[in-house]
């Protein structure tokens, strides 16, 4: 999938860390800890009915699955607004995939946004409805929408259904 091969290429860069907000049963973030396992990937999720199936919830058993062997990965089982905190881990690359709501998803970049490293990365997942992907998920959408004329960050561009963004100097 051409998605996870852009998680790749961008992990590979990163020299700090990893967030992704939202893992489900951790299939991308297994890919992303692989990419690059010489920095801390942290997986953060409620492990709570999914925002856009409510038959879709994540098991701590499938993530200890996907993740077994992997010394850079963490899990947070908590809801990302909490987690920021208390946050102090440095990171250059966040992955917006949580709740698909658009206050949940604009509060999720807002929050970690500031945490993250002059010239990191930040992509939206399923966020590219009104620039030619699938007709949903209106939430992550609006928000990458409006984050194109956003003077703190440049659009890097568009992969299938993921957004990404640098964060300006």
């Amino acid at each position: 999938m051409v998605e996870l091969e852009k998680h790749s290429e961008i992990v590979r860069n990163c020299k700090m860390g990893v967030v992704e907000i939202g893992i489900l049963n951790g299939d991308t973030t297994k890919i992303l800890a692989q990419a690059n396992p010489a920095i801390p990937v942290y997986g953060i999720d409620p492990l709570i009915p999914d925002s856009m199936n409510p038959d879709l919830i994540g098991s701590e058993e499938n993530i200890a699955k996907n993740m077994q062997g992997l010394k850079n990965f963490y899990f947070i089982k908590d809801f990302s607004y909490n987690v920021i905190k208390n946050w102090d881990k440095a990171f250059d690359y966040l992955l917006i995939d949580g709740s698909h709501i658009y206050e949940d998803v604009r509060k999720d970049f807002e929050d970690w946004f500031p945490k993250l490293a002059p010239g990191g990365l930040v992509s939206f997942h399923d966020s590219t409805m009104n620039r030619g992907g699938e007709p949903y998920w209106e939430g992550p959408s609006k928000c990458a929408d409006e984050l194109i004329y956003d003077p703190r960050v440049d659009l890097v561009g568009s992969v299938a259904r993921l957004t990404i963004f640098r964060k300006k100097q």
